[in-house]
């Protein structure tokens, strides 16, 4: 009896655990990167930060608007090596700074970047059919 409830405790501590992390570790290949301005711009460092260009491609308008610095960021992945090495130089440890500013389907949000991190920017993004891309940086 004693082994049996030693079992019934130990079940519950793994079914828990299994829930918590479960609860406690979203995956970013199961939420929509699309879903807000934040998460498209802290798309575009986690890709340099992780040498994982192939979600960037989702950052921007599927029917190709968009200017074309944010065209070569969705592109990177078939860009030359030397370009994806640059584009990691300038936003791995890139940052948003200050508050983002969203306005119904037109988003502003400021950044740091480039080596040092030493460089003000602004990504402009717009927002069709319930999903935000990069239009402009």
């Amino acid at each position: 009896m004693k082994f049996g409830y030693s079992f019934l405790i130990l079940c519950l501590m793994v079914t828990a655990c299994h829930v918590t992390k479960q609860i406690d570790t979203p995956d970013l290949e199961k939420t929509n990167i699309n879903s807000n301005p934040i998460s498209v711009v802290l798309s575009v460092f986690d890709a340099a930060n992780n040498n994982d260009f192939t979600k960037l491609k989702l950052l921007c308008d599927p029917d190709g608007s968009g200017d074309g610095d944010c065209k070569s960021i969705c592109n990177l992945l078939e860009a030359p090596t030397k370009t994806q090495k640059e584009f990691v130089e300038y936003f791995s440890g890139g940052q948003i700074v200050g508050e983002p500013v969203i306005h119904e389907t037109e988003a502003k949000v400021p950044i740091k970047f480039g080596p040092g991190q030493n460089r003000d920017e602004t990504f402009f993004l717009i927002k069709k059919e319930g999903n935000w891309y990069l239009n402009s940086f």
